[in-house]
């Protein structure tokens, strides 16, 4: 189960949801894995029609984690 990302599915679209609000969204290496897993899950389903990234809170993504 992924701690960092939420992934859901309505009507044949995806939604990919960074889910670090907290940092800005800020990517780290458990991030990184979690949206790799996500896409290549993903990837493979051809009913979907497209897949929608975005990010909890104020921020879409304030980059690399430099914590």
């Amino acid at each position: 189960m992924p701690k960092h990302i939420t992934v859901s599915t309505e009507d044949r679209v995806a939604v990919v949801s960074l889910n670090r609000p907290e940092v800005h969204n800020a990517f780290n290496a458990a991030m990184i894995a979690e949206v790799t897993e996500a896409f290549g899950t993903l990837a493979g389903d051809a009913a979907l029609l497209a897949v929608v990234l975005e990010g909890a809170g104020p921020s879409f993504c304030a980059g690399g984690d430099l914590n």
